[in-house]
């Protein structure tokens, strides 16, 4: 999944996929002025990995930026999922 990109004198992408390990890699990939500062030549690859034993970790803290603190966080995380196109279950109890 593309995350950023952008075209200019520094070009820059980072993109995040889950590897087949169940790991999550957020890799980025910059070329141009900003790198060559930077490492001193003009290209600088680079990745972040979550092991798989942490991603859940990763979710509840992500969840919790969006929607901690928000008393309908249960309705906005539905029209959220409806907004992506991702499925789920509902269900409700007396």
């Amino acid at each position: 999944m593309r995350l950023y990109q952008h075209e200019g004198a520094t070009s820059s992408t980072t993109d995040a996929k889950i590897m087949p390990d169940g790991s999550l890699q957020v890799s980025g990939y910059d070329i141009g002025v900003a790198a060559q500062d930077f490492v001193g030549h003009d290209d600088y690859e680079y990745d972040v990995i979550v092991k798989p034993e942490h991603k859940d970790a990763l979710l509840l803290a992500l969840l919790a930026d969006r929607f901690g603190g928000d008393p309908r966080a249960s309705s906005h995380f539905q029209a959220y999922l409806d907004a992506k196109g991702i499925p789920y279950d509902f269900d409700t109890w007396p």
